[in-house]
């Protein structure tokens, strides 16, 4: 506060540079963009605007809590259907690979023998961590009300038919990220409106233009 107090051009000097609480809305695009995933007690690097240059420091936070999110770690296997093979082939097919699974055979090896998803074959079927909502419907139905360790029933979705394992489970806090993609979102809105609202200056200009030119007179010399 001293510093700002002795340094500072603002007119929060005298306030030690306080300029109190403020949604990411309401703070200038620069200053947003620099406080964004800024912790408590941070200071930004020195960076310029158009009024000069600045330091931030960030000095509390409130609002947006611990935001504690289930992530599921699993892998599956997919068949898909096609003219040769229907529904039933295609779930029959997944039936004896699950008892095969249940046997003691290996996921992975019979993903990377059997499984269409060429995003995931080669790594067994594997998915990674995922969050709620990454997923269609109809497979984050079966993902969630499947037991650790467990291989659920076949399933249909939109690509084709499945039979996945969960591996893990975890709660892990989001809570940055969530205000990082917040902060984003803010971001991408203000400057949409900045656009539009330079693209109806434009388009007003444009119209004065054309009405004052139909108004004046023509002259043939």
């Amino acid at each position: 506060a001293q510093m700002a107090i002795a340094n500072s051009n603002d007119q929060a000097a005298l306030q030690g540079g306080d300029i109190g609480w403020r949604k990411l809305a309401q703070l200038p695009e620069l200053f947003g963009n620099q406080l964004a995933g800024l912790k408590t007690g941070e200071v930004t690097t020195p960076f310029r605007s158009g009024a000069g240059f600045h330091i931030l420091k960030n000095m509390e936070q409130r609002g947006g809590g611990q935001q504690l999110i289930e992530q599921t770690h699993a892998r599956h296997i997919l068949i898909k259907t096609s003219e040769i093979v229907d529904d039933n082939q295609a779930r029959e097919k997944l039936l004896v690979l699950k008892d095969k699974i249940e046997k003691g055979e290996d996921f992975a090896k019979l993903a990377k023998e059997n499984s269409e998803d060429s995003g995931s074959m080669l790594s067994g079927g594997d998915l990674g961590w995922s969050s709620p909502g990454m997923f269609v419907a109809s497979f984050e139905e079966i993902l969630t009300s499947t037991p650790i360790g467990k291989v659920s029933r076949p399933f249909k979705s939109q690509f084709g038919w499945h039979i996945l394992q969960v591996l893990e489970r975890r709660k892990e806090d989001m809570s940055e990220q969530m205000k990082r993609n917040q902060a984003q979102n803010v971001i991408r809105s203000r400057r949409f409106d900045e656009e539009f609202q330079l693209w109806l200056t434009q388009i007003r200009e444009e119209a004065f233009v054309e009405i004052k030119s139909l108004l004046e007179k023509d002259y043939r010399i």
